[in-house]
């Protein structure tokens, strides 16, 4: 039976990643800057770009000491922010990084490194569809079917939520 199943695996798998492509692999309409999608693309270019997650920024230091309060985003609750992406780590220094884990933007920064900054925005996308492949693979070890692995592809791909998180700039698919 589990021979049956098998038979062309890779072509089924190619099959199943067209059927994806058209749903998952086209960026999100609404990635804002300072909302956390926008924060985790822009993240992770700056990483890709200054190849580190810490660096002092270039423009704050040249605003007096005095004034740099009113360069920054956020309130007295949170940490301040000078882009609403990158936080202010050291503000004598006028030092930024990660406020967040940085594993996320950091996948993005290889994209970004790999191609061009427009690829960061495929990373959840070709995630969402690694996902569906390991649902995939795991129906077909634990149901004795020959479409499990087909059903369980299909029906989680066509999943609404999972259709509007695998193309947004967002964790959620990774995590």
């Amino acid at each position: 039976v589990r021979a049956e199943c098998v038979r062309y695996p890779w072509m089924e798998i190619g099959l199943l990643v067209l059927f994806a492509l058209p749903l998952v692999f086209r960026p999100h309409e609404d990635i804002f800057g300072g909302e956390d999608p926008g924060s985790y693309i822009n993240s992770g270019i700056s990483y890709d770009r200054r190849q580190q997650l810490f660096f002092v920024d270039e423009m704050l230091p040249k605003v007096p000491a005095q004034s740099r309060r009113l360069f920054y985003y956020g309130h007295s609750g949170y940490g301040a922010t000078k882009d609403a992406c990158l936080w202010i780590r050291n503000a004598e220094l006028a030092m930024v990084g990660p406020h967040f884990q940085p594993a996320y933007p950091l996948l993005i920064s290889v994209a970004g490194r790999a191609g061009s900054a427009e690829w960061a925005l495929y990373v959840v996308p070709l995630f969402t569809i690694f996902t569906a492949l390991a649902l995939r693979a795991l129906a077909l070890l634990t149901i004795p079917c020959r479409w499990s692995g087909i059903i369980a592809f299909i029906l989680y791909i066509c999943l609404p939520l999972t259709v509007w998180h695998g193309r947004c700039a967002r964790p959620e698919i990774i995590a």
